[in-house]
């Protein structure tokens, strides 16, 4: 599923689908934890570690995307910063001639 920056789904992508999406995550993983071979205890520790296998994860993506997000936001400061500076330039000499 493709959503901006801010969350918000793309144009074409319907929340029904999201929605259809996370209910079928979450009658798998209780289907999952019913026909589970394993005891509570383990279950609960290895769901405790996949929780955390996965909070790593987003948090190392968002790390990711925060220092992209810098960098483009750098550049682009800079981009402005050298086109004013021309501007100003330009318009100096252009009065300096005049």
């Amino acid at each position: 599923m493709k959503s901006s920056f801010f969350g918000q789904p793309e144009p074409g992508v319907k929340w029904s689908t999201m929605l259809v999406f996370v209910a079928g995550a979450v009658v798998g993983t209780a289907v999952a934890i019913v026909a589970s071979p394993v005891n509570g205890r383990d279950a609960r520790s290895y769901l405790k570690r996949q929780g955390r296998d996965v909070a790593h994860n987003v948090a190392e993506q968002g790390r990711k995307v925060w220092h992209e997000q810098v960098k483009r936001a750098a550049a682009a400061i800079d981009a402005g910063r050298r086109q004013t500076e021309l501007s100003i330039r330009r318009r100096v000499d252009t009065a300096l001639d005049a």
